[in-house]
């Protein structure tokens, strides 16, 4: 007669909380005709709530800070009930990170657009049970983008950027490959996507993040 195995089983460790879960969404308010997409972040463990809307390519900004303890009957029909909504969900679901992409556009209308930016230093470093990492917040990689004003500077930007992603899986950054977005093609889902042209719009504009609402 066989003895059952007297050794217990292993201990499962518990799941560690992450400290911030992320929202984003469309606000419906506009400023000068651009409308408000907001973005946020959400303390799990003190309930703290900092959120900014943006509108527009120039991304006048408005920041908010709540509590995920305020009661939304305190601000009825507001952008403050909207903002404690979302993080409330966001807490019980889990966000995601921000997906950025950029797409470089050549004086004869070819567009090239890079990998999905997932994420960036800080919300990485929010994540304190991730094991990926990044080593630059967003608008550092922004500013590589800026000042590419040639396809080859581009190129060399996109590297750049790429090379501040480290995954936990393979130990490199992504690939930095750059794609050719043909005519009439839509750019991929993506929370935001940053637009370089090489040569200036008719207005002066060399470059515009717009807000999306990836899916």
């Amino acid at each position: 007669m066989f003895e059952r195995n007297s050794v217990g089983q292993l201990a499962v460790p518990a799941t560690k909380t992450r400290k911030y879960a992320f929202f984003r969404f469309k606000t419906g308010r506009r400023l000068a005709g651009e409308c408000g997409y907001c973005s946020g972040q959400v303390d799990q463990r003190t309930g703290e709530i900092l959120a900014t809307i943006s509108y527009g390519p120039f991304q006048y900004r408005e920041v908010f800070k709540l509590s995920l303890s305020a009661s939304v009957n305190s601000f009825p029909n507001t952008i403050e009930d909207k903002i404690i909504c979302a993080a409330k969900k966001a807490a019980r679901l889990g966000g995601r990170m921000t997906r950025r992409r950029v797409v470089f556009v050549r004086k004869d209308g070819r567009r090239y657009i890079t990998e999905e930016f997932n994420g960036d230093k800080s919300e990485y470093d929010a994540r304190e049970d991730c094991l990926d990492s990044c080593d630059l917040d967003w608008p550092e990689i922004r500013a590589l983008f800026i000042a590419a004003d040639t396809y080859p500077k581009f190129i060399k930007a996109n590297l750049k950027a790429q090379a501040a992603y480290h995954s936990f899986l393979t130990g490199e950054g992504t690939s930095g490959v750059v794609r050719n977005l043909r005519k009439g093609r839509e750019v991929p889902p993506a929370d935001s996507v940053l637009f370089i042209y090489e040569r200036p719009t008719a207005d002066g504009v060399r470059f515009k993040e717009q807000e999306m609402m990836g899916t």
